[in-house]
Order: structure tokens, then sequence, then C-alpha cells
């Protein structure tokens, strides 16, 4: 799951919702100098992902992706299976989309002085460049793609995965539909 998932599922506190994105925003070492108040965030982050990955359903989606995308086809699914949620936010929450994406924007400067330098620069940039709730709409997806594509360490335009969205469209959007409610479950355990 990708940033919206790991908000919606953190409940209503903002450490928790900050937490919960840090694992992907810093390396795996620099996470042991992360504050206490996100670790409740950052365990939610790393439940939300095994289960995620292992699913059998998250595997199914997984193996739609063919061709010379296959190798990243995880993150390919991660951000599609937001796009299902920002499309159909109001059959999992009750709260806005919008009131929930503007609380956690609200939040990230609150943070500031207890957040790694390079954590608060890009959670400005997910709030400043309107990341999450860009996620419902197939341009916003691939700008996405395009985003995560600079990051890697070889050049790949994954934007290109938009194309398996649009081909797969139903059936992901199924796929999504028997997977996140598991996932919400799972995690109230």
């Amino acid at each position: 799951m990708n940033w919206l998932a790991h908000i919606h599922l953190s409940g209503d506190s903002p450490a928790t919702r900050v937490g919960n994105l840090i694992p992907d925003l810093v390396r795996v070492s620099e996470l042991a100098g992360i504050s206490e108040q996100f670790a409740d965030g950052i365990r939610l982050h790393r439940l939300i992902d095994s289960y995620t990955d292992g699913h059998p359903v998250f595997r199914q989606s997984v193996a739609r992706i063919d061709g010379p995308l296959r190798r990243y086809a995880s993150i390919l699914v991660d951000l599609f299976y937001d796009h299902f949620l920002a499309r159909e936010w109001s059959s999992y929450s009750a709260i806005p989309l919008e009131e929930v994406v503007g609380d956690f924007h609200r939040s990230i400067d609150s943070f500031r002085t207890v957040l790694p330098g390079s954590v608060y620069e890009r959670l400005t940039k997910i709030r400043d460049g309107g990341y999450l709730l860009s996620y419902s709409t197939e341009p916003g997806i691939e700008a996405a793609l395009l985003r995560v594509s600079s990051r890697l360490r070889r050049p790949v335009d994954l934007s290109t995965g938009v194309d398996h969205l649009r081909v797969h469209y139903d059936l992901l959007a199924a796929d999504f539909r028997a997977f996140y409610p598991q996932l919400i479950d799972h995690i109230k355990l």
C-alpha cells in the first residue's frame, strides 16, 4: 500500500499518521534515530507492508503486470491501490478524503523540530505538491510513478505503468475491493 492507505489506516493520531509514512522516507538504518512518538506509526507501517506483500490478492494484482515493468509491479500496484482508495474513499471512511488529507497536511509543521530534515522536506513536498489528492486521477498516478522513477538507482520510466492500470482497470479494482477490507480487519487484531 502507498501513502494514502497508510494515512487512512493510522486512525486519528497525527503522530501515527506521520510515523506510518517515515519508513518510506528514510533508510532502514535511519529509523533508529527517529523520535519515539512515531514508533506506533512505524510499527503499523511494517505490519501493513508485510501483510500486503504476502497477500494472495495483492500477488494476483502484481501478476497482472507484465513486460519490462514486471520487476516493479509491486510499486505499481501499491499506487494503483491508492488510486482505488481515493476514488472509493467514502466506502471506507465516514470522514471525507479532503478532510483527512487536510488534517494530515496541517499536522506536518507541528513535527518540524522532531523530524529529520530530509523527512520534513519530503512531507512538505507531499503536501505542497497535492500528491495525496491527485491519486484519484490517472494523470495523478502517472505523475506519482514518474516521481518514483526519479528515486530509483537505475533509470526506468515507471510512468508508462499507467497503461497497465488502464488495461486491467476493472480487474485491479476488483482485487483492491477484495483485499482492502481484509487489510483493515488484519490491522485491528
